[in-house]
């Protein structure tokens, strides 16, 4: 056994921040959280002289690598309804590419009469990567349907930390990983991944090495090779037009989807699906830069031939495994996992490795769209480093959990590894999905399905630390659990399928977002109905009761609905409308009873609009008999106000809201304010770097008068001189008990 190593890892890392040139984080920063690596300014001459280098501008020094982001978005629901594969991923992309075209035209023709500006235009997310002067980008930042010109971000992989673990011998066996979640039993039962094709977005792989060579989609079987839509290099690192992997982190993650060959005689085996096959996108050794991530992304829906050109979507994967991300709640990426899953690719995300804190789970992970991966080790525990939810995206996150500690899989040099981390978790889900579609082809391209049957089959793991469903079932821990790919097989090679439409029983509309509940003494599942009503789910064999209600409707329930295996039952539900009453109300001030206008009022939880108050702070709103809490607020100066109401008939309510007062007894409200203009500016730049400003004026802050101020690249203010050293890497929750107090902060709405 070669030497061990074990590394923490994310694959790669969204730095949120941006540095100065060739500047580092600070020591309280790199120590706060020992998985973000430094990352240096967006401009390429800034980086090490050993680091990859971006494409150099001809426009001189002025230039700069900028993203254009539209705002218009392609409608791609009507291509998920097309069965036929590659139709429907020509579909998809035939759809984002014109309205990326459409909007695009005006400024790729200022573009192209702008002198040595250059631009790349990206249609799975609308945008433009753009090389041209600040005049270009105020040019560009005017034009209709442009929602924002900002500097082009750098997205940097990990650096490997050594962190403590088991010692080998600890370890039952060198992959139990595999053994852990069923897969030699999967392999038994006949799937082996046979027919499905995996890829990854990450740092390369070595593809000839000997554990994961055969299953290369490029491998022509013969001794030579074929690399044209098998593989696709961002940056151009390697120095032949074939797959390479100088960090070594992609062919770990790809020997653990597919190495080996299960039941024959090569070892060791490390992968879940030795008989899928694989293809790959490199997105760099050092960084990517998110015009190199929207290309990667675009070749994972059409791969093409090695010169870029002629692209075909008949060759796209079924599963794609990201193990990169970066910090929570950053909604750039949305299009691009959208895009996958409208052309039936399964998006799989490593959760990042910021834990044990709650709400750190990084995107593109946190997204609803996403099928995220938290990590456990040998002994079915959340690894401490595995991030977790909630997710600002309203999901439970992660999805499911799998082996992510001490995980061995192959490195360059044709050796083997330990390597622990989220990114080693993800690929045992990849290479889970892989072995159900096996089992089951009818689960491909179906992502719903697949992602709901790998869920509905993981091993429970109840943890309520960070929330989650009622019983903790999912969790923002655990998520639906660890994964069971036994169990997934078991049920996609013998199971059958549960469809049809949910719709109102007087009118016959579908009832988008209604939710289905199948359920019998041994089994539990449940779906969402489409836009057209419609559902689908796979079940075990057996007797049913299933139960259907949404939003403004009572519960239907049918009992004794028979799944027969591998064949497939039609159940239509219809739903009663619920009546509906009129809540009649005004919102005063707490104090004196004043009429408050402009407050919004909402019924909690609802999809129902949210109300504004008039001038007599009177609304009215109108919703299906029920239990509801209504709630008024307005600004930040007053207190949000509740009521509860028990809706059975028309009912008038008064919401108080009370005015914030602090334990100095001061509140707030809006106030007729000027600006003082500075005579000079402060040089102030880099990341986590505090300075002090001297004040035109003095500024009162309850009772002492402070004339200097401490400004951060943080983004906050303090009066105090407590800001250096304080560096939160993730955003938290103000005020807070921790430095800086006082301090001011930057406020916004989303």
């Amino acid at each position: 056994m070669p030497r061990r190593v074990i590394l923490l890892f994310t694959s790669l890392v969204l730095v949120l921040v941006q540095t100065s040139a060739g500047a580092q984080l600070s020591p309280s920063a790199s120590t706060a959280d020992p998985v973000l690596a430094a990352a240096q300014t967006a401009d390429p001459k800034a980086q090490d002289p050993a680091a990859p280098k971006a494409p150099q501008s001809s426009i001189g020094e002025t230039t700069e690598r900028f993203v254009v982001e539209f705002g218009a978005r392609a409608d791609l629901a009507p291509a998920r309804g097309i069965e036929n594969r590659t139709e429907q991923g020509g579909a998809v992309i035939e759809e984002l590419q014109a309205v990326a075209r459409s909007s695009q035209a005006e400024a790729l023709r200022i573009i192209e009469a702008t002198a040595g500006a250059i631009a790349d235009s990206y249609w799975i997310f609308n945008s433009l990567v753009v090389e041209g002067d600040a005049d270009l980008m105020a040019q560009l930042r005017s034009l209709p349907g442009v929602t924002d010109v900002r500097p082009e971000r750098i997205i940097a992989l990990i650096t490997p930390v050594e962190v403590a673990g088991a010692d080998e011998d600890d370890l039952t066996d060198a992959t139990w990983g595999l053994e852990r979640i069923g897969a030699p039993e999967a392999w038994a039962a006949g799937a082996l991944g046979g027919g499905v094709v995996v890829a990854s977005i990450d740092s390369g792989v070595q593809f000839d090495h000997p554990a994961i060579v055969n299953q290369y989609r490029g491998n022509l079987g013969d001794g030579s090779f074929d690399h044209n839509y098998n593989w696709f290099d961002a940056t151009g690192e390697c120095s032949l037009p074939e797959p390479c992997d100088e960090f070594g982190h992609g062919t770990h993650t790809m020997g653990t989807m597919v190495g080996g060959d299960g039941p024959g005689p090569f070892t060791p085996d490390i992968g879940v699906a030795p008989a899928a096959t694989w293809i790959s996108a490199s997105c760099g050794t050092f960084f990517c830069t998110e015009g190199q991530l929207l290309a990667a992304a675009e070749w994972i829906m059409a791969p093409t031939d090695l010169n870029g050109e002629n692209p075909d979507p008949s060759l796209r994967p079924h599963i794609v495994n990201n193990s990169w991300g970066g910090g929570p709640g950053d909604p750039f990426f949305v299009d691009m996992v959208t895009a996958w899953r409208s052309a039936g690719i399964v998006p799989v995300f490593a959760s990042g490795n910021p834990g044990p804190d709650c709400g750190q789970g990084g995107s593109p992970g946190d997204y609803v769209e996403s099928f995220s991966v938290g990590a456990t080790d040998v002994e079915d525990v959340i690894a401490e480093f595995s991030g977790r939810g909630p997710s600002i995206f309203g999901k439970v996150n992660p999805d499911v959990s799998g082996p992510g500690v001490e995980v061995l899989s192959s490195v360059p040099g044709d050796g083997y590894e330990f390597f622990s981390g989220t990114s080693m978790a993800a690929p045992h889900v990849v290479g889970a999905l892989a072995l159900m579609m096996s089992a089951d082809p009818g689960l491909i391209g179906d992502v719903d399905a697949a992602e709901d049957l790998l869920a509905q089959t993981a091993f429970n793991i109840a943890d309520d630390s960070c929330g989650g469903e009622t019983g903790g079932d999912p969790n923002n821990v655990y998520g639906d659990g660890r994964i069971d790919a036994a169990a997934a097989v078991q049920v996609a090679a013998t199971g059958g399928t549960l469809q049809g439409t949910i719709t109102d029983a007087a009118t016959s509309s579908p009832i988008a977002g209604a939710r289905l509940d199948v359920s019998n003494a041994d089994w539990q599942s449940s779906a969402i109905a489409d836009e057209s009503g419609a559902y689908r789910v796979l079940l075990p064999a057996g007797t049913y009761s299933v139960a259907s209600d949404a939003f403004g409707y009572g519960t239907s329930v049918v009992p004794g609905v028979v799944i027969e295996e591998d064949q497939t039952t039609t159940q239509d539900l219809q739903l009663e409308a619920l009546p509906e009453f009129t809540i009649r109300g005004r919102v005063v001030g707490a104090e004196r009873g004043d009429p408050i206008p402009d407050a919004t009022v909402e019924a909690v939880g609802t999809p129902v609009s949210a109300v504004t108050s008039d001038s007599q702070g009177r609304f009215s709103i109108v919703l299906p008999t029920g239990n509801y809490t209504l709630r008024a607020t307005l600004g930040g100066c007053l207190m949000p106000a509740e009521v509860e109401v028990d809706l059975v008939r028309n009912e008038r309510v008064e919401l108080r809201l009370a005015t914030k007062i602090d334990d100095a007894g001061h509140g707030c409200g809006p106030t007729e304010f000027d600006w003082v203009d500075a005579d000079s500016q402060t040089s102030l730049y880099g990341d986590d770097v505090a300075g002090r400003l001297s004040l035109p004026f003095a500024f009162p802050d309850y009772g002492d008068d402070s004339n200097d101020i401490f400004i951060t690249t943080n983004g906050y203010r303090s009066f105090v001189d407590e800001t250096f050293g304080f560096s939160p890497l993730f955003n938290t929750a103000t005020p807070s008990v921790d430095p800086p107090t006082p301090a001011t902060y930057a406020a916004c709405s989303v």
